[in-house]
């Protein structure tokens, strides 16, 4: 069974709308179930109506005798006990998916009470869609737990201009279904910016965001995201900046994948690991400038998957520390105006190419303190091509075919330093 909750002009403030307590007057009966629709900011109906065939709760009236108790008009707030109500306050336990719908033009504000835990085991959890003016806001105190175990936890869709920001610091999980993910936000081009500032977040997708409004995109997880049959985190952009955050993040196929197509910036930092099975570890592409900084170990398998995959067309930074590919270890690439900088603290491995690969329209600087690897016939330990100022500083390097191999197509200076053995 789906819960739903309609409204067509929520008459609360946001702030009340977040934070309201529910009075349950003493008798008065539990809704449970069937669908809520508010008119004008009021429950205008309910269905069904406490399993009684004809009933329904009128909006203008404040009360409703039924027998010794009282059903509560929509003036005094309607209490729906473990469901989200008609002000998309949720409580409870909630084992039934809950459609919530806002045609409305203020901000569609849902709540998710510290009292609450959604565990729906067929479908998805939580569905939010807001079609008008006023954007979402979705808040989930600490120590809830958002579960569908066989659909997505959390899928919010804004159709109606405005931001999208989400505060979740329980844990989101969804099933493993082809289609299900933890967390999927998708806000159109009427929009403008999507916020999203989660914890612990699984499924066979991760987290799955599209901002096609004209702002930015952030991504800030505070704990482990895992995809089980897609990836971990993807990202996509077409307004102005687009910035990931993470700590250990892990995917079937890659870890991260972020795609900027605006016209600012895309930032990943990963303080913690990235892996991705069958993919790149960070697979990362930009119209603008790009910078990825990586501290923990980030690894990519598969004869397509580098660790890193880095391509951007306004500048292109990279700090790693240890680094391993199914293909190269780092693949980066500088389309545009700017550098190309590649600067790595630990060991770099490209199981079926290069070590560092790296190509740049301007200038090319890479600096790798630890042993730097690349295999096969055509795999170098460190390729650079550029047509700026090329400069190579290097410990040990070795690779299948070249241990360094330099390419200057213009006419800047070249420098090559290696302090270890290079070999081919």
């Amino acid at each position: 069974m789906t819960t739903h909750v309609t409204a067509s002009s929520p008459e609360r403030s946001a702030q009340s709308r977040r934070g309201a307590a529910h009075s349950k007057p003493g008798g008065a009966p539990i809704l449970r179930g069937g669908r809520l629709t508010k008119v004008a900011g009021l429950v205008a109906s309910y269905a069904p109506a406490l399993g009684l065939p004809g009933i329904s709760l009128l909006a203008s009236a404040s009360a409703l005798a039924i027998g010794a108790g009282a059903l509560w008009g929509a003036s005094a707030g309607v209490a729906v006990a473990n469901s989200c109500d008609a002000n998309f306050n949720c409580t409870g336990t909630i084992t039934q998916t809950q459609t919530l719908t806002d045609t409305g033009t203020s901000e569609m504000s849902v709540f998710v009470d510290s009292s609450a835990t959604i565990n729906v085991a067929s479908g998805d959890g939580i569905q939010i869609t807001k079609s008008n003016a006023g954007g979402i806001v979705f808040v989930a105190r600490a120590g809830q737990s958002i579960s569908a175990a066989a659909g997505t936890a959390i899928h919010a869709s804004n159709t109606g201009g405005g931001d999208v920001e989400f505060t979740i610091t329980g844990s989101v999980a969804g099933g493993t279904t082809t289609d299900a993910a933890g967390l999927l936000v998708t806000n159109d081009s009427s929009g403008t910016a999507v916020n999203l500032k989660v914890a612990s977040v699984t499924g066979a997708a991760g987290i799955d965001a599209t901002n096609s409004g004209s702002g930015n995109l952030d991504i800030d997880a505070t704990g482990p995201v895992r995809g089980t049959g897609k990836g971990g985190i993807k990202a996509s952009n077409s307004g102005g900046n687009l910035t990931i955050t993470a700590t250990s993040v892990s995917g079937a196929t890659y870890g991260i994948q972020a795609a900027n197509t605006g016209a600012g910036s895309l930032s990943v930092v990963a303080s913690g690991p990235v892996t991705g099975s069958s993919g790149a570890g960070i697979h990362a592409t930009s119209s603008g400038a790009l910078s990825i900084s990586a501290a923990g170990a980030v690894s990519g398998s598969g004869t397509t998957g580098s660790g890193i995959h880095a391509m951007g067309s306004g500048g292109v930074a990279i700090t790693a520390a240890g680094v391993s590919g199914g293909q190269h270890g780092i693949q980066a690439a500088n389309t545009g105006a700017g550098s190309l900088s590649v600067v790595a603290t630990g060991t770099v491995s490209g199981s079926a190419g290069a070590g560092i690969h790296g190509t740049s329209s301007g200038s090319l600087s890479i600096s790798a303190a630890g042993a730097v690897s690349g295999s096969g016939a055509s795999g170098p330990g460190i390729y650079a091509k550029g047509s700026g100022a090329l400069t190579i500083t290097a410990a040990t390097v070795s690779g299948g075919q070249h241990g360094i191999h330099v390419v200057n197509t213009g006419s800047g200076t070249l420098s090559i330093v290696a302090s270890g053995s290079v070999s081919g």
